[in-house]
């Protein structure tokens, strides 16, 4: 089974290959006065060497395999846990997105605000045509926090994971390590969760939520950051 094909059907693919370790210690270093933080939002904005991975040549393959070659990065956050910052995740979809100004439409909401940026659930048929891209600066096998998914729980639109696992009882949780530099895709609407880190150390993911398709009006994406590009003159709209 390709990467391809396993993300369309399983939600999830951990491609083959890492990013350049010097990008890798450039990123680590970039998000050193993070600590004792969980994590940031708007991480193009409040760290702007992380935007060198729009240009990476592995995340761009990825990227444009996945969703074509018009592909752009709407999201982009860091999760850091770490001794002083450290939580665990319930069961749970990726169902919002962040778009420039709250403007009521049929068939989004409800609405949020985080950290000044507005945020709305769209369609499941919006989330089901996007993919998240995970970039792991740390190791992360089970025991630092790995994620734990639902194979197939992306096909089957928004659910919870009592009706999943009723519907589904064949389906077992399969956990999926990342080495450190290497790279994770995620479709939104798969169900996954993850544990506190037990070892000690830190496990930095920058995750990167990317779509290939503008919204319709009158809605607009918060960020629109194509990738493979020379992003250094891009307005972030």
């Amino acid at each position: 089974m390709n990467d391809l094909t396993q993300l369309q059907r399983n939600g999830y693919a951990s491609p083959a290959g890492t990013i350049d370790p010097d990008l890798r210690q450039r990123l680590c270093d970039a998000l050193a006065s993070n600590a004792k933080a969980a994590g940031r939002r708007n991480l193009f904005d409040a760290c702007p060497e992380t935007r060198e991975l729009l240009r990476n040549p592995l995340i761009q393959a990825m990227v444009h395999a996945t969703l074509g070659p018009g592909a752009f990065v709407v999201r982009a956050t860091l999760f850091d846990k770490q001794p002083d910052a450290n939580w665990s995740v319930t069961w749970h979809q990726d169902q919002a997105i962040a778009v420039r100004e709250q403007i009521d439409t049929p068939g989004f909401g409800p609405w949020s605000m985080k950290r000044g940026v507005a945020h709305v659930e769209p369609p499941a048929d919006l989330l089901a045509h996007m993919v998240a891209v995970r970039i792991h600066l740390d190791p992360c096998p089970a025991e630092n926090g790995a994620l734990v998914a639902l194979p197939g729980s992306n096909q089957v639109g928004r659910i919870d994971v009592e009706t999943f696992r009723r519907d589904h009882p064949e389906v077992d949780e399969v956990v999926l390590p990342v080495h450190a530099g290497g790279v994770l895709l995620m479709k939104p609407l798969t169900l996954h969760r993850s544990s506190k880190c037990q070892c000690g150390g830190r496990r930095r993911v920058i995750h990167l939520d990317c779509a290939a398709a503008e919204l319709a009006p009158p809605l607009h994406w918060a960020m629109h950051e194509p990738i493979g590009l020379d992003t250094g003159n891009i307005d972030p709209r």
